[in-house]
């Protein structure tokens, strides 16, 4: 920096203090505006873009907080993902100890081919709703177990899956 006679070394160093102060309040109120909105997502990345029919999908997903909460399963799939649905087992227990089983289905494509999914570029991406109103009365560990129920040992076109927890809109 060049020095300036009309600028003494002190009146520099706190200018530059202010815009250090300046710019730490700036970088909190954009931190601070910057909420999830009580969303969480917890993702689980098929490196082969394969998932295993004998390997489920667990999220150990911490509660910290009781309530209402709606819980959603997204998966990321290939846009040629070669079958008409997704099938998966669902057993979620909660920290309270009750346990929720269920199988769903997602349609991915029509009978005639045709795609049904929100696809951008080479990826789709679809969900389901497991839980509107899930009721978490005690903090703890929210256990969520999704076993793929393809009828095949190994379901090629898989790129990503996982939960979102939400606050439920009573």
């Amino acid at each position: 920096m060049n020095s300036h006679p009309d600028h003494p070394p002190a009146c520099r160093r706190n200018y530059r203090r202010f815009l250090s102060l300046l710019s730490m309040w700036g970088l909190l109120l954009v931190t601070a505006g910057c909420t999830t909105s009580g969303k969480e997502e917890f993702y689980r990345l098929f490196p082969d873009r394969t998932w295993k029919r004998f390997s489920p999908l667990v999220f150990s997903i911490p509660v910290t907080e009781t309530g209402t909460r709606e819980v959603t399963f997204f998966v990321t799939l290939e846009a040629g993902f070669e079958y008409e649905t997704l099938d998966f087992n669902m057993v979620m227990r909660t920290p309270s100890g009750e346990e929720r089983i269920r199988e769903y289905s997602i349609k991915v494509r029509a009978r005639d081919g045709r795609q049904l999914l929100d696809c951008r570029g080479d990826t789709c991406r679809a969900s389901v709703v497991l839980n509107p109103y899930l009721n978490l009365s005690k903090p703890g560990t929210l256990m969520v177990e999704i076993e793929n129920l393809t009828p095949r040992v190994v379901t090629r076109g898989v790129v990503a899956a996982g939960i979102r927890l939400a606050p439920s809109g009573k």
